[in-house]
């Protein structure tokens, strides 16, 4: 089985708990995800099977698009629902001041990482520290927010509900960016639901539950689920090259290689896979060849991979 599944991810669910049942549902040890939901999170998360493991450091790359619920005048410990509550402040603003402030957080920004998350210090975990107590420095780190808009803005009771759509790039955190919002408001504030709508240019109308591919497998159907590696690169500028330079990139006797480029369009400008990085995927009758950097070439009408990874054909790992 070579090639992955696009998971609806539950809540209640670690990203590790979505890849071990895969691995059981599908029988084959080498599975992989493409990009850690917490989890309280809910929401799309490609996983890889077999030999296509070996693309989920690209699938991380790119846009996603994120649900998430502002909670203004309480703050955690965790900068989520699911913390201890550290500090109430009133809410002295409104919808107004809220949309007034969200231009400043998109972008490019730096955000100090939470505690609670899986980031090492010393080889721990944050989040094993934070339960310890202990407090350590974490440098910033850059972010992209591409977009950023409220959906929605209730009161009730002593605290304001806001539903804000995020889409950000990856290493962001949604529950920090909530937080910075409700400082620079005054109230304080945290993140309540979070659901992930789209990830490596896969949308959640076209995930797949882990209930579903059970009742697939049961029936025999569970590969009519499973994408192809060249569909996971989804949105990616794709090299079309004949048979015979397929076979010299798997083999290994070709490290460069030229053909026909097709550059699809991305979503608002920002292609879903890492195309604008300078990436490309090579394939051969709709095959995944080889994943690598994508270059001018000498002649500037002529562009030119360079191979980062080759995918002998045909493999099923």
């Amino acid at each position: 089985m070579n090639g992955g599944f696009i998971v609806l991810k539950p809540p209640g669910m670690t990203s590790h708990d979505v890849v071990t049942a895969v691995r059981r549902l599908t029988g084959v040890r080498r599975v992989g995800h493409s990009g850690t939901l917490d989890p309280a999170a809910a929401g799309v998360l490609p996983t890889c099977v077999g030999p296509a493991v070996r693309l989920t450091e690209y699938l991380q790359e790119g846009r996603k698009v994120y649900r998430c619920q502002l909670i203004l005048g309480v703050t955690t410990d965790t900068q989520d629902a699911g913390g201890q509550v550290v500090e109430r402040r009133p809410v002295a603003t409104g919808r107004a001041d809220l949309e007034a402030v969200l231009p400043a957080f998109t972008g490019h920004l730096e955000q100090v990482p939470p505690m609670y998350s899986s980031l090492k210090s010393g080889g721990q975990p944050l989040h094993r520290l934070a339960r310890r107590g202990v407090e350590v420095e974490r440098p910033p780190r850059p972010v992209t927010i591409h977009g950023l808009r409220l959906l929605s803005y209730a009161t009730a009771g002593e605290v304001a509900v806001a539903v804000l759509e995020v889409i950000c790039s990856k290493g962001t955190y949604v529950r920090t960016l909530c937080v910075d919002i409700g400082e620079r408001l005054g109230s304080g504030g945290h993140m309540g639901f979070l659901v992930r709508l789209e990830s490596g240019g896969y949308r959640a109308d076209e995930a797949v539950t882990l209930e579903e591919l059970a009742a697939a497998r049961s029936r025999g159907e569970l590969p009519a689920f499973l994408r192809p590696p060249a569909d996971l690169l989804r949105g990616w500028p794709e090299m079309a090259v004949r048979p015979t330079d397929a076979e010299a990139v798997t083999s290994g006797r070709r490290r460069t290689v030229t053909g026909r480029l097709t550059v699809p369009p991305g979503p608002e400008g920002e292609g879903p896979g890492p195309g604008g990085q300078g990436l490309a995927k090579v394939t051969c009758d709709g095959e995944l060849v080889a994943v690598g950097a994508l270059e001018p070439g000498e002649s500037g009408d002529r562009p030119v991979v360079r191979v980062e990874k080759a995918f002998p054909r045909g493999s099923e790992g």
